[in-house]
């Protein structure tokens, strides 16, 4: 391909015939320019959690630039919010519904593009084929990332009667230490930012440099007035730098610290023991099981120095305390949902709860479900999810009893062994990452047993999609009206542009609404 200089380009402009003033205004009269316009989009870069507001103009359908939305509660743009306007416009986004006309298994699965009503008849289909043959529950829901399609996909599967329900979280996110929190506090709470009032911060086993709305200010900012800081993390991070005392301990063994530090504070009397006595259960068993973990002992099981553990335990009872507890990582070993549970009980030892300075426990707006981001009651039917019929349809219920008990999704962890038992025949995926699991291939391998499989996304992702029989295209955030911004009582609405090509937003694609 030939080169040309920028002087070539000018000097070939230069050539071109000269258009008159009349000609030229003739030209704009017959192709005027679209008109501006101010729409107003969420960003889901972080899985639609903070729901940070972006504010763009556009002219007709296409934005030109993109910028905080300042009246949003959240309107902090961090580079991933930026970078999504590279994303509504990269050149290989998917656009049209598109099947495979190749066997399972071929090095090319021979995608050619269809229409939405075969999409939606073929897909429809082999659910109910499925669901005819094997029952509704061999029929699996699955909704990734960003979490905004789960109130629909969700209402789908409930009246499909299916209860193999799944999502992220239950994959890889932090619904194990939702559970954690669920146990210790009877509600999640992650852990709040420090107050004016806070005099001692925990950051629990999580990088707060690296968490959107400002939690990484606001800690540095605490320290700037004397707070002491506490981390948790086998990893030196940034929380860890800032630290008066970094606590790294063998992955995995975070509960035996946790046991370790508890000791210390009531062997010494440093406790809350008028809070332990009026709000919690158990504590009499519980000082006696932490009395093995001496410093010595913990340092052998968790590496970390006894002193410092001592120290650790000292400052922490220096409160009024709070923290901030991770959202994924301590819940991704063997030993999870106890280390979360250990860490949590450092808190309550204290009682650091719900006093000034400590962790707040807010109250949502009533009957709205957290989980479901805003699911209105009459949508989630609840009391079908929970019912004892349902419930024992759950595949999950021999494997993982206290998930099946305290969560109404499907762990999806098993789905090898439930599609090798032929338990699973379908496969519905929203925003479906195979790569989420340690062992992808094992996951595909089953995925390419099924009878058929289909997969909403951005765009066409080979290693998650190599098994699918049918992959549609899904709106991104600047094309969605729904989800709201949910913010406390507050919420905000989008103004999006209409979907490019033929995508559709994940509500009507999980409702068959064309």
């Amino acid at each position: 391909m030939q080169k040309l200089s920028r002087r070539q380009i000018l000097k070939a402009i230069s050539a071109l015939p000269a258009v008159s003033p009349a000609t030229s205004v003739l030209a704009q009269a017959s192709n005027p320019q679209p008109q501006e316009w101010t729409g107003f989009a969420i960003c889901d870069s972080c899985n639609h959690v903070p729901s940070c507001g972006i504010q763009f103009q556009a002219q007709g359908n296409n934005i030109i630039s993109i910028q905080n939305w300042k009246e949003n509660p959240r309107h902090w743009l961090c580079s991933k919010g930026m970078s999504t306007l590279q994303r509504l416009y990269n050149p290989n986004r998917l656009l049209y519904p598109m099947k495979r006309t190749a066997p399972k298994g071929a090095a090319d699965p021979g995608w050619v593009r269809i229409t939405w009503d075969e999409a939606y008849k073929t897909i429809a289909a082999n659910m109910l084929a499925a669901k005819k043959k094997y029952g509704p529950e061999s029929v699996m829901f699955y909704a990734g990332d960003p979490k905004e399609p789960r109130p629909s996909i969700y209402r789908l599967a409930r009246y499909f009667d299916s209860p193999t329900w799944a999502t992220e979280s239950s994959a890889a996110c932090r619904s194990g230490c939702m559970m954690a929190e669920q146990l210790n506090f009877g509600q999640p709470n992650n852990g709040a930012t420090p107050t004016k009032d806070t005099k001692v911060y925990m950051i629990m086993a999580t990088n707060v440099w690296a968490q959107p709305l400002g939690w990484w200010e606001a800690i540095k900012a605490a320290k700037a007035r004397g707070c002491k800081i506490i981390t948790v993390d086998t990893r030196k991070t940034k929380a860890a730098e800032i630290a008066d005392i970094h606590l790294a301990p063998a992955i995995g063994t975070d509960a035996a610290l946790a046991a370790g530090i508890a000791r210390v504070l009531i062997k010494e009397n440093l406790i809350n023991k008028p809070f332990i006595d009026q709000w919690t259960h158990g504590f009499e068993e519980y000082a006696k099981y932490v009395d093995q973990f001496t410093p010595e002992k913990t340092q052998e099981i968790t590496g970390v120095p006894a002193d410092k553990i001592v120290a650790a335990a000292r400052l922490w009872a220096q409160g009024p305390g709070s923290f901030t507890l991770t959202t994924q990582s301590l819940s991704h070993n063997s030993n999870g949902v106890n280390n979360t549970r250990g860490l949590l009980l450092l808190p309550i030892l204290m009682g650091y709860i719900d006093i000034p300075g400590g962790v707040p426990f807010g109250q949502p707006p009533k009957g709205l479900s957290m989980a479901a981001f805003g699911l209105h009651p009459a949508m989630a039917d609840k009391k079908w999810w929970n019912s004892p019929e349902v419930k024992a349809r759950r595949l999950d219920k021999d494997e993982l009893p206290l998930w099946h008990d305290l969560q109404d999704q499907t762990s999806p962890n098993n789905l090898p062994e439930w599609v090798r038992d032929g338990k699973v025949k379908v496969f519905c995926g929203w925003g479906f990452n195979v790569n989420i699991w340690p062992q992808p291939d094992v996951y595909n391998d089953a995925l390419s047993k099924l009878d058929f499989a289909f997969a909403t996304d951005y765009f066409h992702r080979k290693d998650s999609h190599r098994n699918m029989d049918i992959i549609l295209p899904a709106a991104m955030n600047y094309e969605r009206h729904a989800p709201f911004g949910w913010y406390g009582p507050n919420i905000a609405v989008r103004k999006p542009i209409k979907p490019l090509g033929e995508a559709k937003e994940d509500w009507r694609i999980a409702l068959l609404h064309c």
